[in-house]
């Protein structure tokens, strides 16, 4: 079972339509959790500007795996069952 950011990061590396979109949304939708977290944590300066570099940080890196992972995954459903 994968994470809904996931599926859209793969659609993304995939070039479907309307990918786009969808990333911005888990995007935006981390930034909060995370400015969530960073006010709970007692910051009251930068909030906004700090949620979201974190969060982009993050999709950079999700969005790398993914672009990774649709490259590999064509070869690796190639193989004949039972291959090591």
């Amino acid at each position: 079972m994968d994470l809904p950011s996931t599926e859209a990061a793969r659609a993304l590396a995939r070039g479907e339509p309307g990918a786009l979109p969808r990333v911005l949304f888990w995007t935006t939708f981390r930034a909060g959790l995370i400015g969530a977290g960073l006010v709970f944590a007692g910051q009251r300066q930068g909030v906004l500007r700090g949620a979201f570099a974190a969060a982009a940080v993050i999709e950079l890196w999700v969005l790398a795996w993914a672009a990774r992972d649709v490259q590999v995954a064509p070869t690796a459903r190639a193989l004949p069952q039972g291959s090591p």
